[in-house]
């Protein structure tokens, strides 16, 4: 487990059910973050996004971790944002 990075993952307003699924799957891990999207209209995401939380940029590390691991709660039959 990587530690010591802040880590944000936005998910779409219209995909409620993969966020309940992420927050779980990280509930453990305090370095991420797991929101659902609140913005509407033009403002809002339409992508699951990865950011750097507090500032400063993302690990390439952490990126991967992150990502990996989305992939793999997102490969059990969740609709997937577009």
């Amino acid at each position: 487990m990587l530690e010591g990075a802040s880590c944000l993952i936005i998910v779409p307003h219209d995909h409620p059910e993969l966020h309940d699924r992420l927050k779980a799957h990280f509930s453990q891990r305090a370095n991420i973050q797991v929101r659902l999207d609140a913005r509407t209209g033009a403002r809002a995401t339409n992508e699951l996004n990865v950011f750097a939380a507090g500032g400063g940029s993302l690990s390439p590390d952490l990126r991967a971790d992150v990502e990996a691991e989305m992939r793999k709660v997102m490969s059990t039959d969740t609709p997937r944002p577009k």
